[in-house]
């Protein structure tokens, strides 16, 4: 990494920003709730409600609560079975530490009592206390169940046994599974994929992408990014830039993902589009600008909040605090659709829990915040020197010495109703009839 002086400066002095300290809650936190709550409420009448009503964040809550306070066996049994509901819709929110507390032997569903005992496994493995693992393993009965062949190809895979890893998902995957388990198909496909991407086998990885991931509805952003690392490696700059344009709409703009700045200025350095990577300095400027002013004036870190929005593997606990916190006030409004008695509780529930996160979330806010000033002055410093990358890369011999590309045809494929065609819209990328985005590039490494 290369960086001048004064951005050296700004890194080395960036420990000794302050962080202004948020205003302190007008009440403390208390987990407590209400003891007329807890002696009349029928708890498992409020999160079957919870449920029908769709308020998956607030039923997360209420289980979390019921498990952290409730001493009644059935009880916590219940709110447990809510739990792995929410983690089998694709919930996501941490839940080890709430499994920590589960000291009980499940009954009912076997599904439930696999799925419990699964997750004291994870628990116990992740915390290093391998014989209570395989303890929890060996009670574990339908060991050919999805669920369980997709955690062994978990492990296998962080093991970077990718064979193996690949032939229990592909066992997942040719299973007749109904839409109780669309989930876990989703996450079967998308570790596939990854595992192909680390193999190099960017075609099988970017087709999984393309024939699944990319059509589901609503889709997540994070696939687009994906999907276009693996166009960069299969040499097609054109739709790996469409792809990441995908990342403005609205749907992607909640990503706030550096990383797609850094794939454009690989792309534009590997064509030596040396306009299109000033351009790119300009958009990062226009979107973090006042982000990085703030930084270099010595502004307190929490003066400027778009450091919180960024996406990187650093700040993945803060990110889902904000989750939470960002569905409770969702659904905060839609609580008049419960019965009288449930909105209580439910209120209950969303201002305690808020404050908790809040109390979290101000204890994180300055080592979060600091991570992300490093992280976006470094991708800054990136993108200033991108420009000598550009003109270096035409001196590259493999871009020098390489074959001549193949003629570019209007026509992308043919069908039995029909054919699509690309054409130019009033900006740089290309739509076509399927709603995907081409970008128009020029290798100008060619004409040097």
């Amino acid at each position: 990494m290369r960086f001048n002086i004064l951005a050296l400066t700004f890194l080395t002095t960036l420990s000794m920003i302050p962080v202004c300290d948020a205003a302190t809650p007008k009440k403390n936190w208390d987990a407590q709730l209400p003891k007329a709550m807890i002696d009349q409420v029928d708890w498992p009448a409020f999160l079957d409600e919870l449920r029908d009503q769709k308020l998956p964040v607030t039923e997360f809550v209420a289980a979390a609560r019921m498990i952290t306070l409730f001493k009644d066996v059935a009880l916590r049994e219940f709110a447990y079975q809510s739990l792995i509901r929410l983690i089998d819709r694709g919930f996501a929110q941490p839940v080890q530490d709430l499994f920590m507390s589960a000291d009980f032997v499940p009954t009912g569903d076997p599904n439930f009592v696999d799925a419990y005992y699964l997750y004291k496994t994870i628990l116990n493995k992740n915390r290093g206390m391998e014989t209570w693992a395989k303890n929890y393993t060996s009670s574990i009965s339908h060991k050919d169940s999805p669920k369980f062949s997709f955690y062994q190809a978990v492990q296998a895979y962080d093991k970077k046994d990718y064979e193996t890893a690949e032939n229990l998902l592909q066992s997942i995957l040719k299973q007749d599974l109904g839409p109780e388990n669309s989930e876990l198909i989703k996450k079967s496909i998308r570790t596939l994929s990854r595992i192909y991407f680390e193999q190099k086998n960017y075609g099988a990885s970017y087709s999984l992408q393309k024939d699944f991931l990319l059509r589901l509805n609503p889709i997540q952003p994070a696939d687009w990014l994906e999907a276009a690392w693996n166009l960069y490696h299969l040499d097609r700059p054109s739709e790996a830039l469409g792809m990441l344009y995908n990342l403005e709409s609205k749907s992607g703009a909640s990503v706030g993902d550096l990383e797609k700045y850094a794939l454009r200025g690989m792309i534009y350095r590997k064509l030596c589009d040396g306009e299109s990577a000033e351009k790119l300095l300009v958009s990062f400027d226009r979107e973090f600008g006042k982000t990085l002013t703030g930084l270099r004036r010595g502004e307190p870190l929490a003066s400027l909040p778009q450091l919180m929005k960024l996406n990187f593997p650093g700040n993945s606990e803060f990110r889902q605090m904000n989750a939470l916190l960002s569905g409770l006030v969702t659904e905060t409004k839609k609580y008049k659709t419960l019965k009288k008695s449930s909105q209580i509780i439910a209120r209950h529930l969303s201002e305690t829990e808020t404050r908790y996160i809040n109390r979290n979330r101000r204890a994180m806010m300055e080592e979060t915040m600091k991570r992300a000033a490093e992280k976006l002055l470094m991708t800054s410093e990136q993108l200033r020197f991108l420009q000598f990358d550009v003109q270096r890369e035409k001196f590259n011999p493999n871009m020098v010495f390489r074959p001549a590309p193949a003629a570019v045809t209007t026509i992308e494929d043919t069908a039995a109703d029909g054919f699509n065609v690309r054409w130019a819209q009033l900006d740089d990328f290309w739509r076509d009839e399927r709603n995907k985005f081409r970008a128009n590039t020029v290798n100008r490494c060619e004409s040097f």
